[in-house]
């Protein structure tokens, strides 16, 4: 992963030639085929693949939204991610963060908040009602 230098000397009799060979170090890199992704608020599991040259990590910085693996080697990843229910009437957002290296990439999950059902049973909502003849 770090930059090298090798020389090479070639002789033929009396004379002789040097060439140095510098190869350039490799960049970690981490491919995402998608950043953004969204969930219903009754939940759901996603699939985030992604490429790596790199071992790798990965957290989620909220606990609703888990994640099957958390480390793994170099190559294809198909990342699995279970979003819990939304129980809230407020859309939430969790980060998901991966690191190669020095690489590193995020993936935004937002999901849907809860729908306010009405408190009469008829599925409509106090909003709803508001504008209703009595």
């Amino acid at each position: 992963t770090e930059e090298r230098t090798a020389k090479i000397t070639i002789n033929a009799g009396t004379a002789s030639a040097t060439a140095t060979v510098k190869q350039a170090k490799r960049e970690d890199k981490i491919t995402l085929f998608e950043s953004n992704f969204t969930a219903e608020a009754d939940g759901k599991t996603l699939t985030i693949p992604f490429t790596t040259n790199r071992s790798w990590t990965v957290t989620s910085d909220k606990n609703w939204c888990s994640l099957n693996m958390t480390s793994g080697q170099v190559g294809n990843i198909n990342l699995q991610v279970t979003i819990e229910s939304n129980p809230t009437t407020e859309e939430r957002t969790a980060k998901i963060t991966i690191n190669a290296g020095t690489a590193n990439a995020t993936v935004t999950v937002k999901q849907a908040k809860k729908e306010n059902g009405g408190e009469s049973g008829n599925g409509n909502s106090i909003d709803d009602m508001q504008n209703q003849k009595w």
